[in-house]
């Protein structure tokens, strides 16, 4: 350990005296000393060459020649991971036991393996030993290897892999002459699932059961050249109804096979296959593959099988169209490929190795090139620029005359190009010369140059190979299709070398080289995603796009004349900025982007994200579960929620739902909660459930007392204690404001304002309600009027139901009777000043009537002091308002108090609370017009009636609001709205349902 410090003074010593980093080293003395033997033995003398003074030890840990990997650090002894011994057949393979942490171990054609397998550390999991001249490998190591490949070695053996149940890459190949008579079998004796992804066998061992193989496993089998197997029969060697997926299938020999095979059909088995050196027999008729059954195939190939093909043509009359990506015909005897190509998006072919004479017809319409092997055939043609531009064409060893392409000869001092072109008939080059033909590369076309966007250069004769093109600064280089178009994506280092120089020096690398300044053209920011976080004390935004070009010291971002305090990031694709307020108001900003002299300018609106509080689900009086659901964020840490100053022990949190223990109590109760130390806050917003429900009256004979202290009457009844007749009686709308007439009495319901409170109770804004349009409706039965108030559509629905019908809101049962009238009032996207703040839904009703007889008003509060109904009579005519204290968040029943917020001998004015829902807001009070016929001051009252009005609110889509009103009138009464009035007169209007019922009984 004392060695240390002295290690660590000669690294230093290098670095200072050679001005570079040399990797210095602590591997383990006794492997130190077996690499020292193993240079030696296997020539390693270039790899690892004698170490400059002052260091004493050869470098075998670099991280440039993986001959050897090795684990640690220079701090710490090092030992070897991985170890590749190449040889040339005379080595002998020495103990490698010294190495303790070895993992990888490769080895190759080597004389003597001096039984290393018996000697071989414990830590090898992968082992690739080809030509090592293995005879036998303990059963006692099987389990050790996640990666297991012997290839043409003397052993013969059977290979069980219930021993070996961690493999993942197996393959026991004697495939070459010498080790034909080398047989190793594989055994599939395992009981459970098998985790082998990859299995290479020979082809003898068909018999193989793969029923418990893991899918999207690839499968080589191997044939010798005296293989006995002749049949391919992949139904039977996959068992194709248990096997359920087989990525790809190689069937592969090292030289043409003595037997001859009819081609398989069955390649539903994998999507993949490829047959090398197989020979096929000359079918008697053309194969069509573009069948169902084959569509899933995304590779065919097929490379050596001298007859396969019919008179010179493919097998094939058409292949699969919808995912082949590769297509390969090489070596098949092909003077033809006709129409086959032509339609196919295939963009990998190889038609090489045939006595095609011209080149094949194919689609050149795909956005991306094709890459197409014509070598070693007999085409005598012209390269053309659609084919040859287009595309990557390998062409060697033809017979092509006329001018070498432009496309190709202006890049010949490229090895890749020149050897795809060779052996050919040009009329100005010939193989070798470096005297090239003439070309110019030109750029003519460049877009706005901007950090975090593709600089894209467009011109003719641009490379195809993307190592062809450099830049200073350095950036990375994409070829399309065609050679005219060339692209790169500016990093942000790269673009503050380019902006402080005012230009980009780009160099083609043709057969001479090109270089072409492209001048700075900054452009404004370019905004694609805006990203919020709640903080504490604000707001934290991550605005992504492009051209922020990393310049933080001159960035600015504003929300109205709010400023965002911009984060330094250095990046050229967001900007992260906070903003300190935490009582944000949520609204439309204009938010402005200024990076430099350029600004963006959008408008923006802000929601915050959580907590909200959109609906309770209470617990009695005895305490119990409390269900809030809302918007409480992500990541649900820190949360703590109080009821009426109590704490609710959380037992489930999610980012829509929490559940929660909460103690006894009673009455209503404010709602604190904190989620990651942001808060929300509603004053009596949770009420506990009463035990036990009594109405203030008796319900008498036609109704009872239902578990919200009011009286349900039976069909036909109406009024707080049930007492008075319903008479049916037809209706007619006109428009707006409702009037409701009997007689010379007129009561008047209208929708006067909806108010935003705030959380204690004050009005923060209020939108009057009225100006209605007229919209268009979907049958004859409904009428549809709205008005817009910015980014806000408030609307309402006006439906006739058609006969008597029973339904429940809320949990609570409801009736209406036959011409009942229904008016639905919709707020969409209402744009909330905070997420603490709640709705207000005005409703007014008025008396007006030339009798001189007083109009009385009287109403019923709670013992929570929401109102249960009022009442306002005039000369017997009663219209009677009865209300709820539930209504629908989101879906979920929550509270819902409504309050008298002023009266007089003529008006009452009432208020319904709507806390702040995100998607759908139901609230239902309840309106009827009765008669009292004990009153004095009524001049008839021998005749009993009533003309009951429901009337239900609902808040609809963002937040929405819905009033729902009931009108059945006796003959000769009225309902008038004209501009401003509803008018219903003693006639049937049908009207479509808008909610669910069913008969009454």
């Amino acid at each position: 350990m004392k060695s240390t410090p002295i290690v660590f003074i000669v690294c230093i010593f290098i670095i200072l005296q050679y001005g570079t980093f040399v990797r210095c080293q602590q591997i383990a003395p006794a492997e130190y000393n077996l690499l020292v033997s193993l240079r030696t033995l296997f020539h390693w003398e270039t790899l690892y060459p004698d170490p400059i003074p002052p260091a004493t030890q050869f470098n075998f840990c670099n991280t440039i020649v993986n001959t050897i990997q090795c684990f640690g650090d220079i701090s710490t002894p090092r030992s070897v991971k991985a170890l590749s011994l190449i040889g040339d057949g005379t080595q002998t393979i020495p103990d490698l036991s010294v190495f303790t942490q070895l993992k990888t171990l490769t080895i190759y054609n080597i004389s003597n393996p001096n039984n290393f397998m018996s000697n071989l550390p414990s830590t090898v999991t992968i082992l690739d030993c080809r030509y090592c001249q293995l005879t036998s490998i303990p059963t006692d190591i099987y389990d050790s290897f996640s990666s297991l490949n012997l290839y043409n070695n003397p052993l013969s053996m059977t290979f069980r892999l219930s021993y070996a149940p961690d493999l993942i890459t197996l393959g026991l190949v004697n495939n070459e002459p010498q080790y034909i008579n080398y047989y190793i079998d594989i055994l599939n004796d395992s009981p459970g699932r098998l985790s082998i992804g990859s299995l290479s066998q020979m082809a003898q061992n068909s018999s193989l059961n793969f029923t418990n193989f893991r899918d999207n496993m690839n499968l080589f089998l191997y044939f010798s050249e005296q293989i006995s197997v002749t049949e391919l029969n992949f139904t039977q060697i996959f068992d194709a109804a248990d096997i359920i997926d087989i990525k790809s299938v190689h069937i592969l020999a090292p030289s043409l096979t003595t037997n001859y095979f009819d081609f398989p059909t069955d390649l539903h088995s994998s999507y993949e296959f490829e047959f090398v050196n197989i020979k096929f027999n000359t079918p008697s008729t053309f194969i069509n593959l573009n069948q169902p059954q084959y569509q899933h195939l995304s590779a065919l190939k097929i490379r050596n099988s001298p007859e396969f093909n019919i008179n010179g043509s493919p097998v094939f009359s058409d292949i699969p169209r919808t995912n082949l990506i590769s297509f390969w015909l090489s070596g098949v005897s092909l003077t033809t490929v006709g129409q086959l190509l032509v339609g196919l998006n295939t963009w990998d072919y190889s038609f090489s190795n045939n006595f095609l004479t011209k080149i094949p017809a194919m689609s050149n319409n795909e956005p991306q090139p094709k890459f197409v092997d014509l070598s070693y055939n007999l085409i005598d043609d012209v390269m053309s620029d659609a084919v040859f531009c287009n595309n990557f064409v390998d062409i060697k060893y033809n017979k092509f005359v006329g001018e070498l392409n432009k496309c190709y000869s202006c890049y010949l001092n490229h090895p890749t190009i020149a050897d795809m072109i060779k052996g050919n008939n040009f009329s100005n080059y010939q193989d070798g010369s470096t005297q090239y033909p003439p070309c110019e590369v030109t750029i003519t076309n460049y877009n706005n140059v901007t950090a975090g966007l593709a600089l894209i250069l467009e011109g003719s004769l641009l490379p195809k190979y993307q190592y062809l093109v450099t830049s200073d600064p350095p950036f990375t280089w994409v070829s399309y299709k065609g050679q005219t178009k060339i692209s790169a994506t500016m990093g942000a280092n790269s673009f503050v070398i380019a902006k402080a120089r005012g230009y980009i020096v780009v160099s083609i690398h043709a057969t001479q080289v090109f270089n072409f300044t492209i001048p700075i053209n900054i452009i404004a920011p370019v905004i694609y995603n805006i990203l919020i976080s709640p903080l504490s004390n604000g707001y934290h935004f991550a605005i992504v796009g492009m051209s922020f070009n990393t310049d933080d010291a001159n960035t600015t971002v504003t929300f109205n004349n709010y400023n965002c305090v911009v984060t330094p990031n250095n990046q050229s694709s967001s900007i992260e900025c906070t903003l300190y307020i935490l009582d944000l108001v949520e609204m439309t900003y204009r938010m402005n982007v200024t990076v430099g002299k350029l600004s963006t300018v959008l408008r923006y609106h802000f929601t915050r994200l959580y907590p909200v509080v959109s609906a309770i689900t209470p617990c009695p009086r005895s305490g119990g579960s409390v269900s809030l659901f809302g918007e409480f964020g992500v990541a649900l840490e820190h949360a703590t929620i109080y009821i009426g100053g109590k704490l609710c022990s959380i037992q489930n949190i999610y980012p829509k739902n929490i559940t929660c223990i909460l103690g006894s109590g009673n009455g209503k109760q404010s709602v604190n909660v904190t989620v990651n130390g942001l808060n929300y806050y509603a004053e009596n917003y949770f009420v506990y459930l009463e035990d036990s429900q009594q109405c203030p009256y008796s319900c008498g004979v036609n109704g009872f007392c239902n578990v919200l202290q009011y009286c349900t009457c039976k069909a036909g009844f109406g009024g707080p204690q049930c007492q008075y007749t319903v008479l049916p009686n037809g209706v007619i709308v006109n428009s707006t404001t409702t009037i409701i007439s009997q007689e010379d009495i007129n009561f008047h319901i209208s929708l006067r304002s909806l108010q935003e409170m705030s959380y204690n109770n004050e009005v923060i804004r209020e939108h009057m309600l009225g100006d209605w349009t007229q919209d268009p409706s979907p049958d004859n039965n409904t009428w549809i009027y709205s008005t817009q108030l910015k980014n806000t559509t408030i609307s309402y629905t006006i439906f006739k139901a058609p006969n008597a019908m029973d339904f429940t809101f809320a949990g609570i049962p409801m009736h209406l009777e036959q011409d009942s009238i229904k008016i639905s009032v919709n707020i969409s996207k209402w744009e909330f000043q905070s997420s603490l703040n709640t709705l207000q839904l005005i409703i007014a009703t008025k008396v007006n009537s030339e009798s001189t007889c007083q109009s009385n008003i009287e109403s019923y509060q709670d013992e929570l002091e929401a109102l249960n109904y009022f009442q306002i009579e005039q000369d017997g005519k009663v219209l009677y308002g009865k209300f709820i204290d539930q209504m629908l968040s989101d879906g979920k029943p929550t509270y819902s108090s409504t309050k008298i917020l002023s009266k007089t001998e003529k008006e009452v004015i009432v208020g319904i609370s709507i806390p702040q829902c995100r998607t759908e807001c139901l609230i239902d009070p309840d309106f009827s017009l009765l008669v009292n016929p004990s009153s004095g001051c009524a001049e008839n009252t021998s005749k009993k009636w009533i003309i009951p009005t429901a009337v239900v609110v609902s808040v609809v889509g963002f937040t929405s609001l819905a009033i729902m009103a009931v009108y059945m009138l006796r003959r000769g009464s009225y309902i008038l709205i004209s501009k401003n009035s509803l008018v219903i007169f003693n006639k049937t209007i049908k009207l479509g349902k808008l909610f669910p019922s069913k008969p009454s009984k």
